[in-house]
């Protein structure tokens, strides 16, 4: 009984909060002739400061590798000298283009995310620690919050699929920030 009630006591609040991300990607590529694949991996460290005058830190690039992504395509990435650096086709609304890739490990990089006593996005707006924990925690007026930002931050009058995507996005988006563990659920 005793485990049950410390599990729904909401943990000590400290001054930052912290999060870890860890990220993969797959992508196609080539060189002299060659198609292969390649797969970034790395990790992403924030510490955003929740207390007045705290700053918060973003490091991003961590244990960062790009390597071919089998045995079939490292001998491919041979055959083609085995380069230091590839590229692989891009599209978007704008038009085509192309991503370079660096084969090896790479270098991280480290930002600061302050904006005053802003510490994250939510929808159109940059909120405050205080503003996230202010959230509702029951869900149907969450969501009506969550409507009231994709109104705010669309130029259309969809009330669809887009405006659900957009909810879900933004509700998805809270799992990481600093919200009650309510909200969070």
């Amino acid at each position: 009984l005793s485990v049950a009630k410390k599990a729904e006591t909401p943990a000590a609040e400290g001054t930052y909060w912290q999060t870890t991300t860890r990220s993969q990607d797959v992508n196609v590529v080539g060189a002299k002739g060659q198609l292969f694949a390649v797969r970034t991996t790395s990790r992403g460290e924030w510490s955003v400061g929740v207390r007045p005058g705290t700053r918060s830190l973003m490091v991003s690039g961590l244990d960062d590798v790009t390597a071919p992504r089998t045995e079939a395509d490292q001998a491919r990435w041979r055959a083609a000298g085995s380069p230091a650096t590839v590229q692989a086709e891009a599209s978007t609304t704008a038009g085509r283009g192309t991503l370079g890739y660096r084969i090896g490990t790479g270098r991280p990089m480290v930002m600061r995310t302050d904006a005053g006593d802003k510490i994250y996005a939510l929808g159109p707006r940059n909120v405050s620690y205080q503003d996230l924990r202010e959230l509702p925690s029951n869900s149907g007026e969450l969501r009506r919050q969550l409507e009231k930002l994709y109104a705010e931050d669309s130029s259309d009058a969809e009330t669809g699929a887009g405006r659900t995507a957009y909810v879900l996005r933004q509700a998805a988006d809270l799992i990481t920030m600093p919200v009650k563990p309510a909200v969070r659920a």
